[in-house]
């Protein structure tokens, strides 16, 4: 019997901070820290016109129980906190993958 995935997804506008801070932190600490988790297809997406969130990144978890027990560990509350130093308006939800794009 195969387990229903799950797709985390984050939403928010960058803060006017320097860019590469920002990108040193997503691609040197959170995404490893998720893909050591078990975490995988991340997607990033840039909103470039409309009324929006600037930034749509998600990765998918192989359980509900998996994101659950992501969100539990002192290292998401870590990541998280650093996230919120470069972004605002952040909104995160769990949707169970079954090929439809969120947003």
């Amino acid at each position: 019997m195969e387990t229903q995935k799950y797709k985390v997804i984050l939403s928010y506008d960058i803060l006017n901070v320097e860019s590469d801070a920002y990108y040193r932190f997503m691609l040197g600490k959170f995404v490893p820290a998720l893909q050591n988790f078990g975490c995988s297809d991340f997607e990033a997406w840039h909103t470039a016109y409309g009324d929006y969130p600037v930034r749509l990144v998600t990765f998918v978890a192989d359980s509900y129980d998996d994101v659950q027990d992501l969100f539990a560990t002192r290292n998401w509350e870590k990541l998280e906190e650093k996230l919120h130093e470069f972004v605002t308006n952040y909104k995160l939800r769990i949707v169970p993958v079954d090929g439809q794009f969120y947003f």
